[in-house]
């Protein structure tokens, strides 16, 4: 038995067929397609689901009453929707012994109810929920307690995020995508800067976090304003960080345990803490599968790089819980640069690549699991739990030779694993409120070994003081929060909702920090941070009196930080409709953040190398430069605001615009991504750069550090030579991570879609983009403006992604278009133009159930991906300073990329 309840999110209690929505629901599951009804009709959903978790709905396209998308929904599907004389709808299977009655605030009654004693199970689907009315709202008839739908960006059950924009991925998006990895679905994703992967880590110009990916996870930087600014939670909680603390690698989520993604593109620091200053990355599982699934896929590039990919999902629903377990598995390849044709030698740096040794995409293999499971303590009580493993190696040589330095038969490996898990009770407390208790922990340990690097007659063989240097880190993850929600009362008739909550988080970081190259002197890290927060929230829905809604959302959060005192940060978020169909919104939200654990420890590097003097052509300056961590860094303030509409037209389209704008003070970053371009960046740098220190200034920065590197031709020892003895020209640049003075970003998120619907095929066109105004920062206060956007790294001011779907009964068919601006190479002596790159990705899938209704046939999909099918080179950017001929942040190495994937359901 299934029964369905959505309270109706209208102004007053009329019946549901007396306004239009414009509705873009496609194929999938029945739980999954009611979840986006709710989404987006914008009413609360509550359900009790048995045996229909397979059962596919229709795609629905268009403007139409809610009773009316309702059944296009679900015709075929052996499910009918009927309005309660309470204005609720139910949704309910057909039965034979049915009839039709019509009367006063009647549709269509089907089936009679559950029997009191008859077994039923809670599921839960995405949707996003609006006002529940009463004490009533969450229960089904006779009193049964239903789980509702929480959404991201919000505490408060029920109750849609106001302000910002968001974007959701549903399964069936996922699926045609031809994706196997969560990390690919962000690549593609226009308002995220592709930094932290294998490609960051080797691109010019990218952050310090792309740079130090040694263990090559997938991370998220929304507005490229790195990690640290995206929060990034899993089921709604949050995640341990990778590369020292500072990323989360979502590559570590099995792809075939997600059932949604959804992204906040809105500061949300008052909801979830400081992290959330860019936005909010949700990756939602699966909580209900009643069957099992495997997944096979293998594909390659024509040089190289093969994947193969194996998954495994089983789950079972039974009358007081539930369970889902996912495992997949990942076997990669190597992909040689000089193998493609993407090296540019010798580098700047005077690099030249080793011919197969230089390998931007390296042997790895990877095993993940996640567990997700639910049980009805009682009636009004639920224990949950997400447990979660992943274990990563990859294991790469030296890439390049510089000036005879490494030798070839030196290798570099990483070995990586993630336990985290989540274990949570969830019970009503009276008067429709709900309280959440939860407690997480969470731990990444990152090995990276690097053996026999130096060449034997080169020059740092014989400082090589360990031939065989493993580097061991660990960061950890400890929280506990206790969170209610509810109704508060009532404003002419609409229910009024607030949520309340603490926090308790432990960061710790531990192990061995040094130089993986040279690896003279090693630093032990042992820090961790406490904080305790107290947050509440507060959703105002105003009715105007012409119909149209006014809706307000406020949220305030106080954090205490043991290490930087404590801080207080509000959110407001307003939407309002003007019109039918059209939705205008507004968010503005204040963050505090403190340094990264990683930044404030760590080693310092004290580095003297010669370079040209750009006010004396002919000569050349010893620059004594400080690279790592720092202790003295303060705390990062930001002010996000967004304005934009919705607007839901007829003929089966839509457009959205948000225009964004984030204000960072106190940013921490480094000034620049390398100190070679010091000098050139003088009128910028202020007081980072000294081009007559003293004798002290010189001193105070060799003490500094933890290991000093003589980069020059020049025997030079600081413990016993006067620098000033050695060179006759001196200048000092601290390149550590500072408090930058400001960074401001404004931009223009937007998305177009369509839909056509025939007798011989539907057709859907969609276009999303993001357009930036300004990227600019002052490193301080003093100094004038750097622009950083259209260089090599860092943002480009326009990306593109198009697509046009056409789905004939059992084939699917999708082409992607990514478009991404022409920028300038900032690095070479002559600034010149890195041409515009357009890639084209196509899939086609075939379900094959359509050939048999049971058999081996059922339930099988196989899916055929081409990434890149036009087989573009990545545009040419010759100033790389290890020697890629291209920019790895802003277009990718591949090439054509081939796969085929078979799914099976059982």
């Amino acid at each position: 038995m299934l029964l369905f309840t959505l309270a109706a999110a209208l102004a007053d209690d009329a019946a549901l067929d007396t306004s239009t929505v414009r509705f873009n629901i496609p194929a999938q599951t029945v739980p999954a397609a009611l979840g986006e009804f709710a989404r987006q009709a914008k009413v609360q959903l509550f359900f009790i689901s048995d045996g229909f978790e397979n059962v596919r709905a229709n795609a629905v396209f268009g403007t139409y009453t809610r009773q009316q998308a309702l059944n296009l929904l679900l015709e075929g599907t052996g499910l009918r929707a009927s309005l309660t004389p309470d204005s609720d709808v139910e949704v309910r299977p057909v039965t034979s012994s049915m009839n039709s009655t019509t009367g006063e605030g009647t549709l269509l009654v089907a089936a009679n109810l559950p029997a009191e004693d008859e077994p039923v199970q809670p599921q839960r689907v995405g949707g996003h929920g609006d006002k529940a009315s009463g004490a009533d709202a969450g229960r089904g008839k006779h009193g049964r307690k239903l789980e509702e739908i929480v959404v991201t960006g919000t505490h408060i059950r029920g109750v849609d995020n106001v302000g910002a924009s968001s974007i959701t991925f549903s399964r069936e998006e996922l699926d045609a995508t031809g994706y196997t990895t969560v990390g690919e679905v962000f690549e593609s994703l226009p308002q995220n800067l592709d930094e932290i992967n294998l490609d960051g880590a080797f691109a010019d110009g990218a952050s310090a976090v792309a740079s130090a990916n040694s263990q090559l996870a997938s991370g998220i930087s929304l507005r490229g304003l790195g990690p640290g600014s995206t929060l990034v939670l899993l089921n709604g909680k949050r995640r341990p960080g990778s590369v020292r603390g500072r990323a989360v690698d979502v590559a570590s989520i099995p792809f075939s345990m997600v059932e949604r993604i959804e992204i906040v593109t809105g500061g949300r620091s008052a909801i979830y803490g400081s992290d959330a200053v860019a936005g909010v990355a949700n990756i939602i599982t699966r909580t209900s599968f009643d069957s099992a699934e495997t997944q096979v896929s293998y594909g390659a590039a024509s040089e190289g790089a093969e994947q193969f990919n194996f998954s495994q999902t089983f789950g079972r629903n039974f009358s007081k819980g539930g369970f889902v377990l996912g495992y997949d598995y990942r076997d990669s390849g190597a992909l040689d640069a000089t193998d493609a044709g993407l090296v540019h030698a010798p580098s700047p740096l005077g690099i030249t690549p080793l011919p197969g040794l230089f390998r931007i995409r390296v042997p790895s293999e990877q095993h993940v699991g996640l567990f997700s499971g639910h049980y009805k303590l009682s009636d009004k009580t639920e224990l949950y739990t997400d447990a979660h493993y992943s274990a990563d190696q990859n294991k790469g040589g030296i890439l390049y030779d510089f000036v005879g330095l490494f030798d070839s038969g030196g290798t570099f490996a990483t070995d990586s694993k993630q336990y985290s898990a989540v274990t949570g009770v969830r019970s009503d407390i009276g008067r429709n409120w709900q309280i959440d208790v939860s407690a997480l922990h969470g731990v990444v340990d990152n090995s990276t070994a690097r053996n026999d690097v130096f060449a034997p007659a080169g020059t740092y063989r014989t400082l090589d003081l360990e031939p065989l240097l493993v580097l061991d880190q660990e960061t950890q993850l400890s929280s506990l929060s206790v969170i209610a929600d509810g109704p508060l009362g009532e404003i002419r008739g609409r229910t009024v909702s607030g949520a309340i909550g603490v926090d308790f988080r432990k960061e710790s970081l531990a192990g061995t920090s040094t130089d993986l190259i040279i690896g003279l002197s090693e630093a032990e890290e042992d820090l961790d941070r406490d904080v305790a927060s107290v947050f509440a929230e507060i959703n105002l829905p105003l009715a105007t009196g012409n119909g149209h809604d006014l809706e307000i959302s406020l949220a305030a959060r106080y954090d205490d930080y043991s290490d930087f005192g404590d801080t207080f940060n509000p959110q407001l978020g307003i939407e309002w409709q003007p019109a039918d169909g059209l939705t205008l919104r507004g968010s503005y939200s204040r963050a505090f953040r403190a340094p990264d654990l990683s930044i404030l420890s760590g080693t310092v590097t004290s580095r003297v190398r010669t370079v040209d003097d750009p006010l004396a052509p002919g000569t050349t300056v010893a620059l004594f430069s400080l690279q790592g961590g720092n202790p003295d860094l303060q705390p990062e303030e930001a002010d996000t605001y967004t304005v934009g509409f919705d607007w839901a037209m007829a003929g089966n389209s839509g457009l959205s615009l948000s225009w964004f704008s984030i204000e960072y003070e106190n940013r921490i970053d480094r000034a620049l991504a390398n100190d070679l371009s010091a000098l050139q960046e003088e009128a910028v740098l202020g007081s980072l750069l000294d081009r007559n220190p003293t004798p002290d200034d010189v001193a105070w920065l060799l003490d500094s550090a933890t290991r000093f590197i003589n980069s020059t031709a020049v025997a030079f020892d600081p413990t016993v030579d006067d620098p000033f003895v050695t060179f006759s020209n001196i200048a000092t640049f601290d390149g550590r991570a500072n408090n930058i003075g400001l960074e401001k970003v404004t931009g223009l998120d937007f998305q177009a879609t369509t839909a056509i619907e025939s007798e011989a095929a539907d057709w859907e066109f969609g276009l999303t983009g993001t357009y930036y105004f300004d990227y600019t920062r002052n490193v301080t206060a003093l100094s004038p403006e750097i622009d950083q956007l259209n260089r090599p790294g860092r943002p480009v001011d326009l990306k593109l992604r198009g697509q046009i779907g056409w789905k004939r009964e059992a084939w699917n068919v999708n082409a992607y278009v990514n478009y991404t601006d022409s920028y300038i190479d900032t690095v070479a002596a002559t600034p010149t133009k890195i041409d515009s790159w357009t890639t084209v990705d196509l899939t086609v899938s075939f379900d094959a159930s359509s050939l048999a209704d049971d058999g081996f046939f059922e339930g099988l999909v196989a899916s055929f991906r081409v990434s890149n099918a036009l087989d573009e080179d990545p545009p040419e950017f010759l100033s790389n300073i290890v020697g890629l001929a291209y920019d790895g942040v802003n277009a990718s190495p591949l090439g054509r990329f081939l796969s085929l994937r078979l799914s099976k359901r059982w």
